[in-house]
């Protein structure tokens, strides 16, 4: 482990919302000066990469307004409060899929999302003996459509920037070091 040569003098919050806080720490450096850190706290987040029955993945196509654009995407959402990562993952597959899978489990270790200004962590499960359910919260998801893609056609994707959520890519890249072995 890398040691940090930080020490937190204070802290305090700067800005609340139901999705993230903003906190300003104080930090005294190794050689005696101070300096400040903003550091956007997050929830932890779960990446689904669901597998059909023919290998090939499931994405989501979304419309961030923050960006302005859309593009495809895997399930993901925020573990709640309390939730366990794995009720998590299951809950937005079926919030954001429709199925429901009769075997998903982790891809470890998890991966910091954007450690540059967030302490937000991701992690990777992926799903496959897939059933579709009854339950469609895709609208309410802001999810315009749903398409299994063959592994050759995400890297086209990534290339021609169909899939731009940089998120999406590293729980993908995470997936495929787990097959290519």
């Amino acid at each position: 482990m890398v040691e940090a040569h930080l020490q937190k003098i204070g802290s305090r919050y700067q800005y609340t919302t139901p999705w993230f806080k903003i906190r300003e720490d104080a930090v005294k450096k190794r050689d005696g000066s101070e300096t400040t850190f903003y550091v956007v706290e997050c929830p932890e987040s779960a990446f689904i990469v669901p597998v059909d029955s023919e290998g090939k993945i499931i994405l989501v196509k979304l419309f961030r307004y923050r960006t302005l654009r859309g593009g495809w995407e895997v399930p993901a959402g925020s573990v709640d409060p309390g939730e366990d990562q794995l009720e998590a993952a299951k809950r937005e597959l079926g919030e954001e899929t429709g199925f429901t899978a009769k075997n998903i489990h982790p891809l470890t270790p998890s991966f910091d999302s954007m450690n540059g200004v967030s302490d937000a962590v991701g992690h990777v499960f992926v799903a496959t003996d897939l059933t579709q359910s009854d339950r469609n919260e895709q609208g309410e998801e802001g999810i315009t459509e749903m398409r299994a893609f063959a592994w050759d056609e995400i890297i086209d994707m990534i290339k021609d920037g169909k899939i731009v959520d940089g998120l999406s890519i590293a729980a993908l890249m995470k997936y495929y070091a787990y097959i290519a072995e």
